[in-house]
């Protein structure tokens, strides 16, 4: 499991929220001593940022391989640690001397942290283990199932028990881009005060979008404006016909790998009656442009859609396919691979389609 962030001001209001009366978060100094383990870093500014807020809390220029940073917090705060860019790892800040290094954090809720997950990692093994090998067909799809629903829920109890510690909390950040919005918007319910932080609230918009762009709603428009052109996804979606929509970039290697070996035959099978748009998404125009003349596609191509669609439509990751109906209504989305290939193949040969 790769690790993620949050806190601060909104975690002592968490951790406060029993008490009676509300008092002002006193802030106290803290120190962190980062160790890259090598000098590749040396001379790049490095960041501690906020993980609920993203705000940038201290900045250095790396040197020795160390990074030293000072400040203030007002109470346990995760934090996560950056460097030219790319995210070093992730902390739980406490007042006083912090060091980082091997991707571990020295203050007491890191050890705390680091034992809690370390005990889920053995029971979700435990869990893994727990397959008869021995079961074939629908009986050993319900097996894997029930287990990965045996899974959820130990993740969800673990968050849960830990909710009122940046120990849960950090956890909660961590897995709540993987769960479903059902898992998700459960354990918010019962916490609302986590939805305080804009991490939190931002991954809830993402939800809601997500829910809102499901399978049977209306496919949401968006408009795109690049060298000085304003583009539709609606001036490329066709009523009365299918349309499959790929939210991709180039830099993506499953993007690419999807488009080769899924959408192109794809499309070279179905040209004729499924139109194929492409969205790039998260990357610039240049970058998008510069592959294309090395792997030109044959289909319509949104450039420079940036977050805009990622938003609307709740994509956490990319590829992100969608296969929008003849009505405009979403037929299915988050396909790949065999599932991509089943959708369309259903789509555009209903009469194969085995009777209910």
């Amino acid at each position: 499991m790769k690790t993620r962030i949050i806190a601060g001001a909104a975690m002592v209001a968490l951790l406060s929220a029993c008490g009676s009366k509300t008092t002002a978060p006193v802030e106290s100094d803290y120190t962190l001593s980062v160790n890259f383990g090598n000098d590749n870093a040396n001379g790049k500014m490095a960041y501690v940022i906020n993980y609920a807020s993203g705000d940038k809390m201290d900045s250095v220029v790396v040197e020795g391989g160390i990074a030293n940073f000072a400040g203030k917090i007002e109470g346990p705060t995760v934090a996560s640690i950056t460097a030219d860019g790319h995210r070093v790892g992730t902390l739980i800040l406490e007042a006083g001397e912090n060091t980082f290094a091997d991707d571990k954090g020295s203050s007491s809720y890191d050890k705390a942290y680091d034992e809690v997950m370390t005990n889920l990692k053995n029971e979700v093994n435990n869990i893994y283990t727990s397959l008869d090998t021995t079961l074939t067909g629908d009986a050993r799809t319900n097996a894997i199932n029930a287990i990965y629903a045996k899974r959820d829920s130990l993740i969800d109890a673990t968050i849960v028990k830990n909710i009122t510690s940046p120990v849960g909390y950090k956890l909660f950040g961590e897995q709540g881009p993987y769960m479903s919005s059902e898992r998700f918007n459960a354990i918010l319910k019962n916490n609302e005060s986590l939805a305080d932080t804009k991490r939190v609230a931002r991954l809830k918009k993402t939800f809601d979008a997500l829910d809102a762009t499901s399978a049977g709603k209306d496919y949401v428009d968006f408009e795109v404006e690049y060298d000085g052109t304003v583009t539709k996804l609606s001036d490329f979606v066709k009523p009365g016909e299918y349309t499959l929509v790929d939210f991709w970039a180039s830099w993506c290697g499953p993007c690419k790998h999807e488009i080769e070996n899924f959408v192109k035959p794809i499309y070279e099978k179905y040209g004729d009656k499924l139109n194929v748009v492409g969205v790039t998404v998260w990357e610039e125009p240049d970058a998008t442009k510069a592959w294309l003349e090395q792997n030109p596609l044959p289909w319509n191509i949104i450039l420079n859609a940036q977050a805009i669609p990622t938003e609307l439509y709740g994509i956490n990751g990319i590829p992100c396919i969608i296969l929008i109906g003849p009505d405009g209504k979403i037929v299915e989305r988050d396909l790949r691979q065999d599932k991509l290939v089943a959708a369309v193949e259903a789509a555009m040969n209903p009469e194969a389609a085995p009777a209910e």
